[in-house]
């Protein structure tokens, strides 16, 4: 079975999935896991195969960021969810590719990342 997980996030979005990864590998399926392609290192390093999402940014870096120059807790807050929104925005087409070759698409419950893209392919149910 080939698997896709698209993830955009910080490394504590991307590496719980590497140990997912790792097990469906061992289990016989082919596999990509894709991310920001900062991320290409950390995934690779596990022997995992990468395939690069979006603008090569440090979403996390980015968004702390944007929160220390908010005056406002609560408008930083919104202005870092904001911004990584555009991210996955901006991730759509990428992602999208990805799952057309896919059979199966998985995404975390609190990521937008590949759900919609799934979704849009009209998947079996």
């Amino acid at each position: 079975m080939n698997i896709v997980i698209p993830t955009i996030g910080s490394r504590g979005d991307v590496q719980p999935f590497i140990a997912l990864a790792q097990g469906l590998i061992r289990a016989g399926h082919s596999l990509t896991l894709a991310s920001h392609p900062v991320m290409e290192t950390l995934v690779a390093s596990h022997n995992v195969p990468f395939a690069p999402i979006g603008p090569d940014i440090d979403l996390a870096r980015e968004v702390a960021t944007i929160r220390l120059r908010s005056r406002n807790p609560m408008i930083g807050l919104m202005r870092g969810m904001r911004f990584g929104m555009g991210m996955v925005e901006r991730s759509h087409d990428d992602i999208l590719a990805l799952c057309r070759t896919a059979d199966l698409v998985v995404v975390s419950a609190q990521s937008a990342a590949g759900k919609n893209e799934a979704d849009q392919l009209n998947p079996p149910t």
